[in-house]
């Protein structure tokens, strides 16, 4: 899959582990192979077939199914393996890789609302969508203050939970829209905090209540509760990823810690 291949990629660029380099070529060719005409990337393969092929969807469940198509989360994960092959090895990348990374930037752009939200695809839902879109632009270089990013960092602040965290249901998924979920999630919090460091100060009040909230919820084990659903596919498909609850919390503390001590 193009978003695996891309984040085993980057992994690698970041730890400088030794990879041979035809297979380093390999996967970079593996994902420039997944980019669509609109610039975004899809999972396995290329879209090949128009949207008209819903229309024989059988499943009488699933939506969206029939055909590829350009997702946030792929799209931004690809950008930034691109991004970090670019730099470490520009002997590789070139022309082509460079076009990719404009390319897959336009699409992540016209994905984003007017209200400053991404929707994502494979996640719940818009705060999902939010985090790989603000990933995606800043592994490419897009800075902080960007009018896109300025955007989305309002939307995460004006959807954050009187307590500090984050929430939102799955059913905003079927719905196209935005739906808080009763209560606040750390996976959802996690995310919203993630891609707020990336933008804001680590001392933005938003930040700071964020945090306060994923810690103040840490269990006695160091995880965090699993929560509500936290992943979909095919619109009406939920799915509970269980480790979800143990490395986005951390991670999005850690990135706080590193973020405040830069700062």
């Amino acid at each position: 899959m193009s978003d695996c291949t891309a984040e085993a990629l980057t992994a690698l660029l970041e730890a400088r582990a030794l990879l041979p380099p035809g297979r380093l070529a390999a996967a970079l060719e593996f994902v420039l192979a997944r980019q669509n005409a609109d610039g975004g990337f899809a999972t396995y393969e290329r879209r090949r077939g128009g949207a008209w092929l819903e229309r024989l969807n059988p499943s009488e469940m699933f939506g969206r199914c029939m055909t590829e198509r350009s997702y946030v989360e792929c799209t931004a994960s690809a950008l930034g393996a691109l991004s970090r092959v670019r730099a470490a090895r520009p002997d590789l990348a070139g022309a082509r890789v460079e076009t990719a990374i404009e390319r897959a930037v336009q699409f992540l752009r016209s994905t984003q609302r007017a209200d400053g939200s991404v929707p994502g695809f494979w996640g719940i839902n818009f705060t999902y969508g939010i985090f790989h879109f603000v990933e995606g632009l800043r592994a490419c270089g897009v800075g902080a203050d960007d009018p896109a990013l300025v955007r989305a960092a309002a939307w995460l602040v004006g959807h954050q939970r009187a307590d500090g965290g984050w929430g939102e249901h799955h059913a905003g998924c079927r719905e196209d829209r935005y739906v808080e979920h009763p209560e606040s999630q750390p996976v959802m919090t996690a995310w919203a905090l993630l891609a707020l460091l990336q933008i804001v100060k680590p001392t933005a009040p938003a930040v700071r209540r964020g945090v306060d909230w994923l810690v103040a919820r840490q269990r006695a084990d160091g995880g965090w509760a699993p929560g509500a659903v936290n992943g979909v596919f095919f619109g009406s498909a939920m799915l509970h990823y269980r480790l979800y609850p143990a490395y986005f919390p951390a991670w999005a503390l850690a990135r706080y810690v590193v973020a405040l001590g830069a700062s």
